[in-house]
């Protein structure tokens, strides 16, 4: 007979179930104790990095895309999908926005007294800076000047006193880096190279000026318009590109060089001017004949050269692919309008009396024009029509005059007497539909700041992406 100690069996066999029960990845970190360690602290680390990065990553993304190019100057960096609401901010619709880097310098109240600086990806707000205006002299218009911002600020209407206030600002800090009283009542700013042009009436009419903003210096005051505004403080529009300034105030204006304010030719029968991007002015003239309006405009450059002549009133395109060789015209009212297209020389290239609407874009091989509530596009290179669609719902009957693109899709402001604004995309090469979304409660206008989207309403600034 053999003696057994029961207490030590019953160890053993709970031992080796407890081991079963355990696993083998704990016995095998059991026998492994060091390795272990080291396993879990790379796990832990691991962990902590991607929760620590990866929003980094993803905010360096967004960023790039936002901040990022697009297919041509003017253009929408994307268009392939519906847009949303990514952010909003309280901003003064009266005085537009700018983009500069990655910061929008808004104006945010109202009277207009006070600017800020807005993080274009989130809509933080970076800066406030002000009183720069007053109530009763409030900020009129910003200009991007190189890397940084020019604001005016004062009374409108005609006179020179008091004097208008010049700022400089660095949109970066919200810094201001100079400040300056300048004769005048100026209610538009623009940039010229390093220095500033200043627009606005003074005593003796419409008047432009150009200074320095750094240190204030008035470079040369132009001569005044020889015609006057009925209301003398009517509506004052400013321009410059290509070494060339235009102000006008209907049926004042004037087309100034750049360097010196030397007046370049205009005529007393010029109805509408326009200054291009490129510097070259556009002066055109109507005239009735056999009951129907005829136009003629006429292409200057920068030293007053008439470059060419074309019938029909040049149209200034909202988006246009720098690359296009076309400069389009119309003639006629209602549905008898003729369109024509220029490239080179003064004989059209090609003739239409399916011209009938308003020009929106000329993009990839597309003009597309607003007629009505449709859209309708033509084959650029000889005018044939391409698609026809209706722009919006039955319950939306109007289509703005503005277009935007990304080069494969436009997409237009859509709305009715009894609906909200809308966005409606439709695809540039065969028209399909693409998508429509509903515009935020009391949008104003729709803007595009770089190579986004984003909507004024009434006291917001709405991104969309």
């Amino acid at each position: 007979m053999q003696l057994v100690e029961l207490d030590e069996v019953e160890w053993t066999s709970g031992a080796g179930d407890e081991q079963r029960r355990a696993g083998p990845l704990v016995s095998w970190m059991r026998r492994r104790p060091w390795i272990s360690l080291a396993s879990g602290v790379l796990a832990f680390a691991l962990v902590v990095t991607f929760v620590a990065v990866a929003p980094r990553v993803i905010a360096d993304r967004e960023r790039e895309a936002v901040l990022g190019s697009a297919t041509f100057d003017g253009a929408v960096r994307s268009l392939a999908h519906a847009p949303r609401e990514r952010w909003s901010t309280s901003v003064n619709p009266l005085v537009a926005p700018l983009l500069v880097g990655d910061v929008i310098v808004a104006v945010v109240d109202d009277p207009a007294e006070h600017l800020a600086g807005i993080d274009a990806v989130t809509g933080e707000v970076r800066w406030q800076l002000g009183p720069i205006g007053t109530k009763a002299a409030p900020i009129q218009s910003c200009a991007v000047v190189g890397t940084r911002v020019a604001c005016v600020a004062g009374l409108g209407g005609r006179g020179l006193r008091p004097p208008s206030t010049l700022v400089l600002v660095d949109p970066a800090t919200g810094t201001t880096q100079a400040n300056h009283d300048i004769e005048g009542r100026w209610v538009e700013v623009a940039a010229a190279g390093d220095d500033v042009v200043l627009a606005g009436w003074v005593s003796d009419g419409l008047g432009v000026a150009l200074v320095d903003p750094e240190w204030g210096a008035v470079r040369w005051r132009a001569q005044t318009s020889a015609r006057a505004h009925p209301r003398e403080t009517g509506n004052v529009a400013l321009a410059s590109a290509g070494g060339v300034v235009l102000a006008t105030s209907f049926p004042s204006a004037l087309v100034l060089r750049a360097s010196d304010g030397v007046v370049l030719p205009m005529s007393e029968a010029d109805d509408v001017v326009q200054l291009r991007a490129d510097g070259v002015y556009v002066r055109t003239d109507f005239t009735a004949h056999d009951g129907a309006v005829l136009a003629r405009s006429t292409f200057s450059d920068a030293s007053g050269r008439v470059l060419r002549t074309e019938l029909g009133d040049a149209v200034e395109l909202g988006v246009r692919d720098p690359a296009s060789p076309r400069s389009l015209t119309v003639d006629g009212t209602g549905t008898a309008v003729t369109m024509r297209s220029y490239t080179d020389g003064d004989e059209p290239q090609w003739t239409t009396d399916d011209g009938a609407g308003h020009p929106v874009l000329d993009v990839a091989g597309r003009i597309v024009l607003r007629r009505g509530d449709s859209l309708v596009a033509l084959d650029a290179s000889t005018g044939e029509r391409k698609w026809q669609r209706p722009a919006a719902a039955a319950a939306r009957t109007s289509v703005s005059r503005s277009g935007y693109s990304d080069g494969k899709v436009v997409a237009v402001v859509v709305s009715g007497s009894t609906t909200p604004s809308g966005l409606a995309a439709f695809r540039l090469d065969d028209g399909e539909p693409q998508w429509q979304i509903d515009l935020p409660e009391g949008t104003r206008r729709v803007v595009r700041l770089g190579t986004q989207l984003y909507v004024l309403t009434g006291d917001r600034l709405v991104a969309l992406r």
